[in-house]
């Protein structure tokens, strides 16, 4: 059996499906985006994107608004109308409206989470094993 006339489609040392640089203008060559391997929050799961980070800042200022970016929609703004009504309960709103949006971050890290789901996998996150 011949082995050169193999597909190379599965084989991991086969050489990339794109077109080789052109000639004498290597430097400023880029491969096409495709083909090159995608980063995922998922390989870092300890780290969070901007728009999280975003979110949880924006959750401290204006409660409720954190939840809201999460898709936690209805949620968010019961806690803002709550924010609004209250004054931010003296800030007490804001605190557990941060730890709120962080711990729904962490917890879509893994698995869904209901609409109406308040400080979700607390004692994971924060408590003893």
């Amino acid at each position: 059996m011949n082995d050169q006339n193999q597909d190379n489609s599965q084989n991991d040392w086969a050489a990339p499906s794109h077109e080789p640089p052109p000639a004498g203008n290597f430097k400023d060559y880029r491969p096409p985006q495709d083909h090159l391997p995608q980063q995922s929050h998922q390989n870092n799961p300890g780290s969070m994107t901007t728009d999280q980070i975003i979110a949880l800042v924006l959750s401290f200022l204006i409660p409720g608004v954190g939840q809201i970016m999460m898709g936690q929609t209805a949620k968010g703004l019961v806690i803002l109308a709550a924010a609004i009504v209250t004054g931010c309960g003296g800030g007490l709103i804001s605190i557990a409206s941060v730890i709120d949006a962080f711990l729904l971050i962490k917890a879509k890290e893994y698995r869904q989470v209901g609409d109406w789901e308040f400080f979700p996998d607390f004692n994971q996150t924060f408590g003893s094993k």
